[in-house]
């Protein structure tokens, strides 16, 4: 069983993603994630060593993904000026393309047995003024994360709106 998803050398857990999304988020402060079981003081937030030019342009990558239209995450918008996602989608290989198949035609994933099927991700956050919250989503054989993971982050993102956030304010 592999925990962790990516291509060629490198690697990353869920967590891993959902972490880094933070990261780029907050500035570039090393959240570290906790169980929390009672409450418990406020660990110490660490900083990490990027730019804030370089920070500037991953952000402004990260929005266009999900709020330009030629984003791949497009489709998966909020249209809420106030709740709007920024993210990354991502499509994890789960098997090597044949040489016969590079030089013929490499099927395409709904056409592959469902476990070789390509994984889905999106990494995202909201709301894009302030990101408060981050997530990771995996979707095993899945396909595209365009199409499979971003529409899931989608609704957890309005549900936390309606559900949670609109509830605390009394909205």
């Amino acid at each position: 069983l592999h925990a962790g998803i990516g291509q060629g050398y490198v690697l990353a857990t869920p967590i891993q993603l959902a972490l880094m999304m933070s990261r780029l988020c907050n500035g570039g402060l090393a959240i570290l994630p906790r169980l929390i079981l009672e409450y418990e003081e406020q660990p110490e937030i660490l900083p990490i060593n990027i730019s804030k030019k370089s920070l500037d342009i991953v952000l402004e990558g990260l929005n266009r993904v999900t709020n330009s239209p030629l984003g791949t995450a497009f489709k998966s918008r909020i249209n809420d000026n106030n709740w709007q996602i920024i993210g990354k989608t991502g499509t994890s290989q789960v098997r090597r393309i044949s040489q016969i198949e590079r030089e013929t035609r490499v099927l395409k994933n709904e056409e592959r047995p469902w476990e070789e099927r390509d994984h889905a991700l999106y990494v995202g956050a909201v709301p894009k003024n302030s990101p408060t919250y981050a997530i990771s989503v995996v979707v095993e054989h899945g396909g595209s994360g365009s199409s499979t993971a971003a529409p899931i982050a989608k609704d957890i993102f309005e549900f936390m709106k309606k559900n949670i956030i609109n509830k605390k304010r009394n909205i």
